[in-house]
């Protein structure tokens, strides 16, 4: 079960037959055990050689096609975005052109491709793909609860990233009642779920619910995986971001740190992961009034987060603002300021621009982060009048 729940996750679908079938081109050895513990890097140059190696062979239909799969996981795993939508967008064309839409790998082909436009920040085309992924799901001529889980999964996740709360929450619990029918409690997929749903949850403010799915998530990923894998850092991450909207800052202290520690162990240097965890554990810092530690913590989420993700993502946004504000606070540079506000506010017109259309969830973008423009509008009146 543990072999094919790792094809599953590498292969970014349920169903964990693909590897198997006999027209496709093996996995490397070492690339499961790489990907399982943590190595995402080690694992994506195991299978970036693999694919080489298949492209070379001058494949007839879609034999590297699991390999491209595996790609797009481990680069995406790995912070290196860009590898990972190419890939993604290569297995596309691959499925359009070798295989019937009916077919499975049609789906995990654009279900990897919604997941990694989303983390781009491109929603629209994202929530497309992922709804195409979907729609092969439920149209498949025999079950695949597993299958239609992780569609439904990755479509929560994505309209959670548009502010469309209500819906991704409804639509993560039809994935957690799928999950828990096809897996058994103990395996860390089941941690995926819970904490998708639990974020969900907080921007309902429903925090108890919330909070007790990310409790069972931590115990669950820390018992399977180990209290240092990135998967677990996550749940740390997690439940300091929780402590935070209640506004417990302190308490929340201690699990961003632990986040963070792990992930500087893990995780390559200037992965987009790390970025996220120093915005978050800065804003537990800010809420404590120690605003030098602050600082000196949202200069390096901002470094990591203006070259690692694209314009328009929040990552960006939620580095740009809190470190303008700070340096406002510990008046700083008005002209750094101003350019800190400036870019946050392309940020946040690109981001929403990005949605599905123009309507609630762009509104809501801009009212979540109204204080750049606010800010930028004070910063250059200052400028002028100094």
């Amino acid at each position: 079960m543990i072999g094919l729940l790792l094809t599953s996750a590498l292969l970014g679908t349920a169903s964990p037959t693909l590897a198997s079938e006999p027209d496709r081109w093996p996995f490397p050895g070492g690339s499961y055990e790489a990907y399982a513990n943590g190595e995402f890097t080690l694992s994506q140059t195991l299978l970036e050689q693999a694919y080489r190696d298949c492209a070379a062979s001058d494949p007839v239909a879609d034999e590297c096609l699991d390999l491209l799969f595996a790609l797009t996981k481990a680069s995406s795993s790995a912070g290196k975005r860009d590898d990972a939508l190419r890939h993604a967008r290569q297995a596309v064309r691959l499925v359009a052109r070798s295989l019937p839409e009916d077919n499975p790998a049609y789906a995990t082909a654009y279900g990897n491709l919604g997941t990694v436009l989303t983390e781009r920040g491109h929603y629209a085309e994202g929530e497309t793909a992922l709804r195409e992924a979907l729609s092969v799901m439920q149209n498949m001529p025999s079950a695949d609860g597993l299958g239609l889980a992780k569609a439904y999964h990755n479509l929560g996740v994505a309209l959670y990233q548009q502010k469309r709360h209500s819906e991704a929450a409804a639509t993560l619990r039809l994935a957690a009642d799928l999950y828990a029918d096809a897996l058994p409690e103990n395996e860390p997929l089941m941690a995926d779920i819970w904490e998708a749903l639990a974020l969900s949850l907080i921007e309902q403010q429903a925090f108890q619910e919330a909070g007790e799915l990310i409790a069972r998530g931590l115990l669950l990923r820390a018992k399977t995986l180990g209290d240092d894998h990135p998967a677990t850092a996550l749940s740390y991450h997690n439940a300091g971001s929780m402590m935070i909207e209640m506004g417990a800052y302190a308490a929340a202290e201690p699990y961003l740190s632990k986040a963070l520690e792990i992930r500087l162990k893990r995780l390559p240097k200037g992965h987009p992961d790390l970025a996220a965890t120093l915005a978050m554990l800065a804003t537990s810092i800010t809420g404590q009034a120690k605003f030098d530690e602050a600082e000196n913590i949202l200069r390096a989420a901002w470094a990591i987060a203006s070259s690692a993700h694209p314009p328009g993502h929040p990552a960006r946004i939620n580095a740009a603002i809190p470190l303008a504000m700070i340096m406002t606070e510990q008046s700083g540079n008005l002209e750094e300021i101003r350019t800190l506000y400036l870019e946050a506010e392309r940020d946040i017109l690109t981001r929403a621009a990005a949605t599905a259309n123009f309507d609630q969830p762009a509104e809501a973008t801009l009212r979540q982060y109204r204080t750049a423009f606010v800010g930028h509008v004070e910063t250059a009146w200052r400028l002028a009048n100094r």
